[in-house]
């Protein structure tokens, strides 16, 4: 049996690796309707219909459409993206019996490693998909928006809370969980 501070470090790792995921799928669904190019409706009515249809969608699903209408020049890539909803799904649907075991001998170090590789990989999808709707944005701003300065400063406005939002490291108000060593938090 994991002792209360061992199993306090791997649930409070759980729960940040789900909010960070929680952020990419968030993410993935402001980005599918801009790339959607399987959508011959390109005015503003498809967009919405667009955002509406990928609210509810899983993240394999959002991470399959993004393979689907981007071209990625390495099949790595795409692999790495299969990864990240694979250890998703682990850790929704299978974390307790993939380290039953482990838990069972009082041996929480696997299950803790899994988590922090989880999460750098998670970080690394927010990056992607940040930077691919930065770049959307500048190009929307520049080429709609190129004669007009009230539009550009608000578009400017846009971006720079997006970018805030979802690029600062902590994201959500909960504290960091604690580090193996320190114990728990009362």
């Amino acid at each position: 049996m994991l002792s209360r501070d061992e199993w306090v470090a791997v649930t409070s790792r759980m729960g940040r690796n789900l909010l960070s995921i929680q952020y990419a799928e968030m993410q993935l669904k402001a980005l599918l309707p801009l790339i959607d190019i399987g959508s011959a409706d390109h005015a503003l009515d498809g967009l919405m219909k667009r955002f509406n249809a990928v609210q509810l969608q899983t993240m394999g699903h959002l991470v399959g459409r993004l393979k689907a209408n981007a071209s990625f020049d390495q099949q790595s890539l795409a692999d790495w993206l299969d990864r990240v909803v694979g250890a998703r799904n682990t850790l929704a649907h299978h974390f307790l019996a993939k380290f039953a075991t482990d838990f069972a001998q009082g041996n929480a170090v696997h299950a803790i490693e899994f988590l922090e590789v989880q999460l750098s990989e998670v970080k690394g999808l927010r990056e992607l998909t940040a930077s691919l709707l930065t770049e959307i944005l500048l190009t929307l701003r520049e080429a709609t928006f190129s004669d007009d300065p009230e539009m550009k400063q608000l578009l400017l406005e846009i971006e720079t809370s997006y970018q805030s939002h979802f690029t600062r490291e902590e994201t959500h108000p909960l504290p960091n969980p604690p580090l193996e060593g320190e114990g728990t938090r009362h």
